[in-house]
Order: C-alpha cells, then sequence, then structure tokens
C-alpha cells in the first residue's frame, strides 16, 4: 500500500524508514528528525494504489482531482481507487505520528 514516506524540511527531503511488512498501522518516529528545529515540514507519503477521494471539512467525499488543504479540525481520511480507507493522526512533535 504505502510506496515510500518522506520528510521534507528547509534542509531538503528525507527518506524515512517503515516496516513494509505492516499493512494495517504504520508508525512514524519523528523524534530522531529533530523537526523543532523547523518552522515547518511536510510528510510525503506516496501509495501504491492512486488516491480517489479526501474527505472533506464537513465530513463528505470530495474527488482528489484537485489540489486540497486537510484543515487541523478534520479528520485526515483519504479514499484509495481500491477503495481502501487511509487515516493520519499525528499528536504534537513530541509523539509518534500513526497511519492505519
Amino acid at each position: 500500500m504505502i510506496k515510500s514516506i518522506s520528510i521534507i524540511t528547509p534542509l531538503g527531503k528525507n527518506a524515512i524508514a517503515f516496516d513494509k511488512e505492516q499493512k494495517q498501522k504504520i508508525v512514524l518516529d519523528i523524534a530522531q528528525l529533530n523537526i523543532k528545529e523547523y518552522n515547518s515540514f511536510d510528510i510525503e507519503i506516496t501509495f501504491t494504489v492512486p488516491i480517489s477521494e479526501f474527505r472533506n471539512h464537513d465530513y463528505t467525499w470530495v474527488k482528489f482531482n484537485v489540489d486540497r488543504v486537510a484543515n487541523t479540525f478534520s479528520p485526515k481520511i483519504l479514499k484509495l481507487q481500491n477503495n481502501m480507507l487511509v487515516q493520519f493522526y499525528c499528536g504534537d512533535l513530541t509523539q509518534n505520528c500513526l497511519l492505519r
């Protein structure tokens, strides 16, 4: 399901190692990346199956044919073309991020 995960900071793009055999849940340990040194960072996740829909802030499914912003106050849920749902949760920067 997941092809690659990268953290993008002002200093560049860093690939994150993860267990590709774990199909149901992946935990990213971002504590080792010294993220607190940056004002912002992006997490780039590449899936093996294309994304078809995104659950919007009003809990409706919208097509993924234009750029979307994942609002802080709504769950980040994607639907892949094979109908698999992917949910992303990240606590504060002292915690791990969870992708399931």
